[in-house]
């Protein structure tokens, strides 16, 4: 039961528990070994824990069933962290190059174990470390409403000059953040040029970073005009927008808006339906003697649904009821709408 991951084989994944959903088997013994390049860091997320714990143990040393993370491959090398109990979304980061895990289990109680995904990332270049403009905000849960952020002018003209601004929207530590467009014009706002990814390497543009540690992902890039966009969800607790317009000559003329977007903080990950587990995780239980019928959808529905994220929806039907459940849609990566 050893796996190791390179980064230069693959540079993101995911890893699991032995059996996992299902319940691990006793006595387990697994070793995890992550190899970044030398210039890299191993970046884990733990998305669910589910672990046999003893109550009185107060370190997770005298737990039977616990996770170790290692700060290396050595016997020496030092213990990040350990994993003892149930729990949610945990970050980990390597110091260097290399993060070993161990799953360690015992004979008696068997639980499901963990899920966790992994990436290597170049701390070097983060986003948000680039040179601070007048424009950069910083918004956490306890700002004001109303709760938007606009391109410089907004609902005037953006300025000519070359600009780029950052955005960085953060919650408390079990909050996402839901953004949503209202409204994108950018110079050069052409009906007829589609705002994707592609076409926008001449244009000035917004675009939505996810955070997971010290690195940054584009979500998705924008440029010319659109009305509204679907909403987007935060693989954590924290999301960034960046605009960025692009030198243009003296005698150019900017008659462009910019953009205009609403945000919000929210916990149920934009599920509306059902019972959300006390912890706040995405775990969603839909009973009979509440409702016979009913929804349930995939997080921020019909937004898109955010990077990383296991999410558990549980029926209970009365005595010799049955459970009927109909997909109406159903739009996943790696699956072909037929």
């Amino acid at each position: 039961c050893t796996y190791d991951f390179s980064s230069e084989r693959r540079s993101r994944g995911q890893f699991f528990s032995p059996k996992y959903p299902q319940n691990y088997p006793p006595n387990s013994n697994c070793k995890y070994y992550f190899h970044a390049k030398p210039y890299e860091k191993v970046a884990l997320i733990f998305e669910n824990i589910q672990l046999e714990y003893i109550e009185g143990r107060l370190v997770c040393e005298n737990n039977p069933d616990r996770i170790i993370i290692k700060d290396g491959f050595e016997p020496a090398s030092p213990v990040i962290t350990q994993f003892c109990n149930s729990s949610h979304f945990h970050e980990v980061t390597s110091s260097g190059s290399k993060m070993a895990v161990e799953f360690i289990s015992d004979f008696r109680k068997q639980f499901q174990g963990f899920a966790a995904s992994y990436r290597f990332i170049s701390p070097t270049f983060p986003i948000h470390n680039l040179q601070q403009s007048t424009c950069d905000q910083h918004i956490t849960s306890s700002h004001p409403e109303p709760h938007e952020i606009t391109s410089p002018g907004y609902p005037n003209s953006y300025p000519s000059t070359p600009t780029m601004c950052h955005y960085v929207i953060e919650g408390e530590s079990r909050q996402r953040i839901q953004l949503t467009f209202t409204e994108i014009d950018l110079h050069p706002s052409d009906d007829k040029m589609p705002a994707e990814n592609e076409l926008c390497e001449e244009t000035d543009i917004v675009t939505i970073h996810s955070f997971i540690d010290h690195s940054s992902e584009v979500m998705k890039t924008y440029c010319g005009r659109k009305n509204s966009t679907k909403a987007f969800m935060s693989s954590n607790n924290r999301l960034e927008v960046v605009f960025t317009t692009r030198p243009r000559e003296s005698n150019e003329l900017i008659n462009s808006r910019g953009f205009k977007a609403t945000y919000a903080f929210v916990t149920n990950y934009g599920i509306h339906y059902g019972i959300q587990e006390r912890d706040l995780s995405c775990s969603f239980s839909y009973h009979s003697d509440i409702s016979a019928t009913g929804n349930f959808t995939s997080p921020n529905y019909p937004g898109l649904y955010p990077h990383i994220t296991e999410c558990h929806f549980l029926f209970y039907g009365r005595q010799h009821e049955v459970i009927q459940i109909t997909f109406e849609t159903f739009d996943v990566e790696g699956v072909q709408n037929e």
